[in-house]
Order: structure tokens, then sequence, then C-alpha cells
């Protein structure tokens, strides 16, 4: 009987692991006047009076996989960021980095018009099982691009083994994965 229930124990354990959300698996910390909005299985991170959609952050259902080649990353950025109707005026080439236990991909697109000009940088964030990807929408408004940038240098992944942990009381570790600032992509747009 112990066999039973021990096994039917780490079947709900390793089942748990398969169905994370983002919210799982990504720890952030939002300025004043932010809030988080459940979309489906994505979150968005929004500017209280910017709901339009200038100055947000999308963060994506995760997928287990790893992204370690730009050509990963860039299909799942074609796939998750709507592109038909946009206008690029402009790109960065996409960067990488590199730590124990994780790789991370950073680029941005400058898109619309100019009379309405925005950009969408587009990150992946990977550890050993799982990627997660975000798309930052930012208009030229100093002010949201400096609480952009803050949101994405307080964004960390919490551990897959400590996410899938039974015990609900013990704090997830989360693990800093280097990203690209908001503001340095912007100077490297061509």
């Amino acid at each position: 009987m112990k066999k039973y229930l021990l096994l039917m124990i780490l079947h709900l354990v390793v089942y748990s692991g398969f169905s994370q959300t983002v919210a799982d698996l990504v720890s952030y910390t939002l300025p004043q006047s932010w809030y988080a909005q459940k979309t489906g299985d994505n979150i968005t991170l929004l500017k209280t009076g910017t709901e339009d959609g200038s100055c947000r952050i999308v963060l994506f259902k995760p997928v287990k996989t790893v992204t370690d080649t730009v050509t990963v990353y860039t299909k799942y950025r074609n796939e998750l960021v709507p592109g038909k109707k946009m206008v690029i005026t402009g790109s960065t080439a996409v960067q990488k980095q590199t730590g124990p236990g994780w790789t991370s991909f950073s680029a941005l697109q400058n898109t619309g018009t100019k009379s309405n000009p925005y950009s969408i940088a587009f990150y992946s964030m990977s550890d050993t099982k799982q990627t997660i990807f975000f798309a930052v929408y930012a208009s030229s408004d100093a002010v949201c691009n400096d609480e952009l940038d803050m949101i994405i240098q307080s964004i960390s992944l919490t551990t897959v083994s400590d996410a899938a942990t039974a015990d609900k009381t013990r704090k997830p570790k989360s693990k800093k994965v280097r990203v690209l600032p908001l503001k340095s992509l912007k100077a490297l747009v061509n």
C-alpha cells in the first residue's frame, strides 16, 4: 500500500512539472502604477493609463524546450509576436548570453510609422529544461522605458526542481538570467 501511495505522489510531482504556468516559473518586481493581468496562458504586465499597448510586457506560457540557437529563438519570436501588419523600420542583431545552466537571447525591432513609432524587444530565458519568452512593447516615453528596464532586470527564472516541489510553504529559489536592457538594445538598432 505504501508503494502505491508513494508512486501516486511521485506521479503528481512529475505531472505538476509539466503543467506549470509562467507565474510558477518567473518572478519579477513591478513599480507603482503597474499591475499583472492573466490573459489565457500568458501574463501581461501593464502600466496604468497605457493599456493601449504602448508600454507593456507579455510573459508567454513556458515552452518545454531549451532555446540554445538563434534559429529556435527566431522561430518562437515569429510565432508569438504577431507581425503580419507590422512595418519594421530597424532591428538589432540577436544577442546571446550564457552562464552556468542558462542561456538568454535578446533582440529588438522598431516598428510602426513616424507618427506612431514603437519597438518590440523579444527575450528568451532558458535553463536546462524549459524556456520563458517575453515581449516588451515600448514607445519613446522615457519614463515608460526606464520602468520597463527595471522590470526586465528584475525578471528571474524559478528553478524547476523547487517549482515542482509538493511543499508549498518552501519559497522557490530564483536563478538570475542576464538579458540586455531595453536601452542597450535601442542603442544597437541599425
